[in-house]
C-alpha cells in the first residue's frame, strides 16, 4: 500500500491546477449491482467503476451513489486519478520505485485555448500535467523521502483506458469529441525511511 501514500503526494502537487475539477489519489475498482436493477427489481449485472480509495461512505453525493465516483461526467471540466501498478525494493534496502498511471478525462468544451485550436487542449493540459509532477516532492516528515517522478510513456488514448470499467452506453458517449481522455505512465524513486514509526501513535477502540 506505498503507493497509496505516492498516489497522494502526487495528487497533492496537482492540486494547484486550477483546470482540474475533480482530482483523486489512488483509486481501487468498486463493484456493486445496486444500480443494475430492471423494472421487476430483479439484477442485470455488475457494475464496475474507480472510487478513490480514500473515499468515505456518503448518503448524498452528486451521483446519488453511496461513495463519490470518478465516473465522466459532462459537469466535470477534468477529472483526475491514479492507478496502481507496483512497487518494488532497487538495492533491497532503502531505495524503492513504484509504478502508477495518471488517468484524466475532460470536456473540451469546457476550456478555451487562445488563439490555439480546440483540438490542442488535450496537448496542453497533458504538458501542464507532465511538468508538475516532475516537480513533485514529499510533504512533511514521513516515511517517503527523497522522491523524484518520471514520465516513462503515454498509453493509447482511448477506451483501453477504462477497460477494467463497465460504463453504460450512456456514459461510453463521454469517450468522445468534445470528450477526452488520456494517461500518463510514471516511475517514482524514492527513499524509503525505516524509523518513521518512532512517531507513531494509536487510539483504544471504543468498548460496545
Amino acid at each position: 500500500m506505498i503507493n497509496l501514500l505516492i498516489a497522494y503526494y502526487l495528487a497533492e502537487s496537482l492540486r494547484a491546477l486550477p483546470f482540474i475539477s475533480r482530482l483523486a489519489g489512488l483509486v481501487k475498482v468498486l463493484e456493486t449491482d445496486r444500480f443494475s436493477k430492471d423494472k421487476n427489481g430483479a439484477d442485470r449485472r455488475v457494475h464496475r467503476f474507480p472510487i478513490s480509495l480514500e473515499s468515505e461512505p456518503s448518503t448524498c453525493t452528486t451521483s446519488g451513489r453511496q461513495y463519490p465516483d470518478l465516473v465522466p461526467d459532462q459537469s466535470e471540466r477534468l477529472i483526475v486519478y491514479f492507478e496502481d501498478g507496483n512497487a518494488r525494493s532497487v538495492d533491497g534496502r532503502a531505495k524503492w520505485q513504484s509504478t502508477l498511471r495518471l488517468v484524466a478525462w475532460g470536456n473540451s468544451a469546457l476550456f478555451e485555448a487562445g488563439d490555439s485550436p480546440k483540438a490542442a487542449i488535450p496537448a496542453m493540459i497533458m504538458n501542464a500535467i507532465g511538468n508538475t509532477l516532475r516537480t513533485a516532492k514529499e510533504s512533511g516528515r514521513g516515511p517517503i523521502q527523497n522522491l523524484s517522478v518520471t514520465i516513462t510513456g503515454v498509453p493509447d488514448s482511448n477506451t483501453n483506458l477504462f477497460a477494467r470499467y463497465t460504463y453504460e452506453q450512456t456514459r461510453s458517449q463521454f469517450l468522445f469529441p468534445p470528450y477526452f481522455a488520456f494517461g500518463i505512465d510514471l516511475t517514482v524513486t524514492y527513499t524509503l525511511q525505516h524509523d518513521c514509526l518512532d512517531t507513531l501513535t494509536y487510539l483504544t477502540p471504543a468498548e460496545c
